[in-house]
């Protein structure tokens, strides 16, 4: 099942590395000694596919963060 994860609700900013045409999600903040919590939402979209079947999707995102 292929599907691709965006930046947008509309679904055009296709979320990736910066590479081909894709969109990073870009933050920063100075640190300090408390905890800060920050939510990006991140959108989906499934690929037509043929050969699939109704049923549940199990799916993973890796994410790297830089400090």
């Amino acid at each position: 099942l292929g599907y691709g994860l965006y930046t947008d609700a509309a679904r055009v900013v296709q979320w990736g590395d910066g590479s081909a045409g894709t969109s990073t999600v870009l933050d920063s903040y100075a640190l300090a000694s408390i905890s800060e919590t920050r939510t990006y939402s991140v959108y989906g979209r499934l690929f037509p596919a043929s050969s699939s079947v109704a049923g549940r999707f199990v799916g993973s995102v890796g994410v790297i963060l830089d400090y």
